[in-house]
């Protein structure tokens, strides 16, 4: 493993999306933690702290703003950066989930960076 690996909890209730996450990260040298839901993340939380948390918008039962509103009030959890990673592109759903506090928001698809894929030609 890299000097630089961190370990990531990514929090998604769709299988193909864990899938991709989890083999991405995991061949990049970062330790892969996985939630299906909001409420299995914050246990997670209450069992390790992770450098960094991948959390959907869209989640079954507790949706992703209040499982990010909920990591905030946790004051283990006050510099752990969250990131949005989802399918919803509404500007004002972004700035919901900024206002709970993600550090960034990012949409679905994922797509390669420029770098990736001009080292694949």
């Amino acid at each position: 493993m890299r000097d630089t690996a961190a370990t990531i909890l990514v929090v998604d209730d769709v299988p193909a999306n864990l899938g991709l996450l989890l083999d991405a990260l995991t061949q990049a040298g970062h330790r892969v933690l996985v939630a299906e839901s909001g409420k299995s993340a914050l246990t997670q939380l209450g069992h390790e702290i992770p450098d960094l948390v991948l959390l959907d918008y869209r989640l079954p039962g507790m949706d992703g703003l209040e499982v990010c509103r909920r990591i905030r009030k946790r004051p283990e959890c006050a510099n752990l950066p969250v990131i949005f990673l989802t399918a919803v592109q509404e500007l004002d759903e972004k700035w919901r989930a900024l206002d709970a506090g993600a550090v960034d928001y990012v949409t679905k698809p994922i797509t390669k960076t420029l770098d990736e894929s001009l080292r694949e030609r």
